[in-house]
């Protein structure tokens, strides 16, 4: 059962997602965007947007983890480690929040999107 947190401090107001669902952050532009673990591992290659910036995502189950890049341009990567290495060079890393309470994101993203 989701329990919320030991010391409530925080407005808990979001309830899109579990209060202690793990989740990975991005936000670009001032457009914040969540990415839940069902998401990911449905799609462990994913190209999209996030402020107007093309981004790809990587999902490596071995690590558990996942890795932000931006792209270059519009064309759409189909293959890429988690490093960032694409056939055509490597990739910058996106900053990103890595395996963060939804209840914590929420709270200082209230606007954002969220991709289960």
């Amino acid at each position: 059962p989701d329990q919320g947190p030991m010391f409530p401090t925080l407005a808990l107001e979001d309830k899109r997602l579990p209060q202690k669902e793990h989740v990975w952050g991005v936000n670009l532009n001032n457009e914040s965007t969540a990415f839940t673990r069902a998401f990911v591992s449905r799609h462990p290659l994913y190209n999209t947007q996030v402020g107007g910036i093309p981004i790809v995502l990587r999902f490596d189950p071995g690590f558990d983890t996942l890795g932000i890049f931006y792209r270059q341009g519009d064309a759409e990567v189909t293959e890429i480690d988690f490093h960032g290495n694409t056939p055509e060079g490597k990739l910058e890393r996106v900053p990103s929040f890595n395996g963060v309470f939804w209840m914590v994101w929420s709270h200082f993203y209230p606007n954002t999107n969220v991709r289960t």
